[in-house]
């Protein structure tokens, strides 16, 4: 009889590398946002109205986009 013991293939192992200063410890906590100080009401009257007209436009723009590529097949 043989003692020929069968082990399972041996896979590289990869280890990714730690930036420097980031270590476990010293990496800084996902939180969510902070909520704007501004309220949307406020911060639109502070626009100017050339900024205004601009913001218009490029939600416009942005509209006309969707409902094209969602009227294309």
């Amino acid at each position: 009889m043989s003692n020929l013991k069968l082990h399972p293939a041996a896979t590289p192992t990869y280890h990714q590398l730690g930036l420097p200063g980031l270590e476990p410890a010293a990496r800084p906590l996902l939180l969510p946002p902070e909520p704007p100080t501004v309220q949307p009401p406020n911060l639109w009257a502070s626009l100017s109205p050339t900024q205004k007209t601009q913001i218009r436009q490029t939600i416009l723009h942005i509209l006309q986009e969707v409902l094209d590529d969602h009227s294309q097949p």
